[in-house]
């Protein structure tokens, strides 16, 4: 079984730009569905609009006017004339939109109980109890608890949809992670096994996700504080007879013992998981076609699940490093694949970085210098093309044993005269120069 304590919380909420459930809530008219539908599609394109005109600019006094301050009124107005649906929007964005404080400890609660006493059978409930998450702190915490638990409940089911019932689950274990963060153990436990309960009951849900990423960074961490502890161990000498210091011990690998619990997390979706296995590898205790296969799947199942996760495109050009030696050929093929499904140039260039180096490393030099030119072309000027110009110049410069490259020059009587030509030969070439 997975143990994990629950140190921090850190949470996993859906993006407040794209609403999960909101286009098809349940509404007291068609009209007032299609209303929140388009106020959905209208925030989205003003979002991303303001985002793009805040880029690089790190002042936020010369940003323009965040767009939750001109659609609050408008979803407030959609709630207040029965749409439920709009309640976890402006929970979630009401401090954006500059509703102050002394304010948002009433509105948030006055809100929240309205959506869990009159609607709590409906599908965007989910939204409802991540924004309860974001909000916790302006809420009762009894009150909060009540209503995960109540909702949760599975016999008789409380709602009857599964991802609300998820979500519950998930949210109660962020309260109770919160009310225990420095000093119960105890409901630090229950949050572990709550969110560890909702990977395992709802394995589909975007709250099985999010408590399997949590428990991923407890876990990482741990992982750490071991590594520390052992590095901290090895440097420090303990002191002899008359004392004279004794040598310092050698350092223990920690990391096989965490490979099971990481292997657990794996199998509850982690992606973050599977990452981890795939770079510790080696503590699997696997060897020869073993070792190769389980490589290989693991490079199957993360460019396949997560081809776009920013966290994976930032590790493609370790791809060679980790197949090496006996996986190289099959990983080119896999990087082919992945770079062809991604959607960003850039994280396309990223790849194309990783799979020129696993060609390089198979011997393909032709198709290695043909992508890197390709990622010089496209994304110059950037740190993109001058890891690929660097890349390079390491695979291609000659390397002792190697048959120099043939050149043509003009010698000190001005003759010219061309490498190739004193072949058998001694040659003494002798670079120099002004700097």
């Amino acid at each position: 079984m997975l143990t994990l304590i629950l140190s921090t919380v850190v949470l996993a909420s859906p993006s407040p730009a794209t609403p999960l459930y909101h286009a098809t809530a349940s509404a007291s008219s068609t009209t007032a569905a299609e209303d929140l539908a388009t106020i959905d599609g209208e925030y989205a394109a003003a979002l991303t609009t303001w985002e793009e005109a805040c880029a690089g600019v790190r002042s936020k006094r010369h940003r323009p006017p965040h767009p939750d301050i001109e659609f609050f009124p408008r979803y407030r107005a959609l709630s207040e004339g029965g749409t439920g649906a709009a309640i976890p929007w402006l929970v979630s964005h009401a401090k954006e939109a500059g509703i102050k404080l002394v304010e948002r400890r009433k509105l948030i609660p006055d809100l929240l109980n309205r959506a869990f006493s009159e609607h709590r059978t409906e599908p965007w409930m989910e939204d409802t109890f991540f924004a309860l998450v974001d909000a916790r702190k302006l809420m009762d915490k009894d009150q909060a608890l009540a209503w995960c638990r109540e909702l949760a409940a599975v016999s008789p089911p409380a709602t009857p949809h599964g991802n609300v019932r998820a979500t519950a689950l998930f949210a109660q274990a962020q309260l109770l992670s919160n009310a225990g963060r420095e000093k119960d153990a105890g409901l630090r436990a229950q949050a572990s096994a709550l969110m560890l309960r909702t990977a395992q009951e709802y394995p589909d849900s975007l709250a099985a996700a999010s408590s399997v990423e949590v428990l991923f960074d407890i876990l990482a961490d741990e992982y750490e504080g071991a590594l520390r502890a052992s590095r901290s161990g090895t440097r420090a000498g303990g002191g002899g007879v008359d004392g004279a210091s004794t040598p310092s011990q050698p350092a223990v690998d920690v990391t096989p013992r965490f490979w099971a619990r990481f292997s657990e997390l794996a199998e509850l979706g982690s992606g973050h998981g599977r990452l981890w296995l795939l770079t510790h590898v080696q503590a699997s205790g696997l060897g020869g076609v073993e070792l190769k296969a389980l490589k290989l799947k693991l490079m199957e199942g993360l460019t396949s699940s997560h081809a776009n996760e920013p966290w994976l495109i930032a590790v493609a050009s370790e791809a060679a490093e980790i197949a090496k030696p006996d996986a190289l050929q099959e990983t080119v093929v896999i990087l082919e694949r992945w770079a062809s499904s991604v959607s960003s140039r850039t994280d396309q260039a990223h790849i194309l970085l990783g799979l020129a180096r696993a060609h390089f490393e198979v011997g393909n030099k032709n198709e290695a210098i043909d992508l890197l030119k390709k990622v010089m072309h496209y994304h110059a000027d950037t740190e993109l093309a001058w890891e690929a110009e660097d890349m390079m110049g390491t695979y291609t410069a000659p390397r002792v044993g190697e048959e120099a490259p043939d050149f043509t020059t003009t010698d000190v009587d001005g003759e010219e005269m061309v490498l190739s030509s004193q072949r058998g030969k001694v040659v003494l070439l002798n670079f120099w120069g002004f700097w």
